[in-house]
């Protein structure tokens, strides 16, 4: 039988890693086995006697940095940014992504979020093939939103005659809260909020 040397070797280099790092004097080894002759204190051993001001100040050491062997013990990924979306358009969520696929529209509140919402839109089209309806996603900002105008609101009843009608203006009201029409608006910008201290027109106040 051969033996795979090369497997053997790297079997052995995991077990000691050779990595230099500075420790300060004192530190010990984060392990019940004993040290073999030459190998190096991991730097996350000495971590929290590095910081430590009167041992500095004794030894005259800098305090510990992670080897460079060692950064995945002491770093991890960031985590994916939450984007925050909305499913009925507003001034707040005014950014907007059309999935063709799901056939709906996502609203977003930048244009950073809605970009990246995108490509994961986008994305969902392909399996072994793209899509047809990839081509229909679409993106963008809304300007104007279909919101009531001339709104009227019901009168009392002293004010409708036996037939629903107004005896002041001759509109009938049958069994209608409200009459309005409907026009497209212009979507108004979100107005920020005053810094404490100081109000909607400029001036401080206690």
């Amino acid at each position: 039988m051969t033996r795979n040397t090369a497997k053997a070797s790297a079997n052995a280099q995991a077990i000691h890693p050779t990595t230099k790092s500075h420790c300060p004097a004192g530190a010990g080894i984060i392990s019940s086995s004993s040290a073999p002759e030459g190998s190096h204190t991991p730097p996350q051993a000495c971590a929290a006697r590095a910081h430590d001001p009167a041992l500095q100040q004794a030894s005259g050491a800098q305090a510990a940095q992670p080897a460079e062997g060692y950064k995945h013990l002491q770093t991890t990924e960031a985590s994916t940014p939450r984007i925050e979306r909305s499913w009925h358009p507003s001034a707040e969520y005014r950014y907007f992504v059309w999935d063709a696929g799901d056939g709906e529209f996502a609203y977003f509140k930048s244009a950073a979020d809605r970009d990246l919402a995108a490509k994961d839109i986008i994305g969902d089209h392909l399996d072994d093939a793209w899509s047809e309806s990839v081509q229909q996603v679409m993106a963008g900002e809304i300007t104007h939103l279909c919101a009531q105008t001339n709104v009227y609101h019901r009168p009392d009843d002293e004010h409708l005659d036996d037939e629903d009608f107004d005896a002041r203006t001759g509109q009938y009201w049958g069994d209608f809260d409200t009459i309005c029409n409907y026009e497209l608006q212009p979507m108004q910008p979100i107005q920020p909020e005053p810094p404490i201290g100081i109000d909607s027109e400029g001036g401080s106040h206690d």
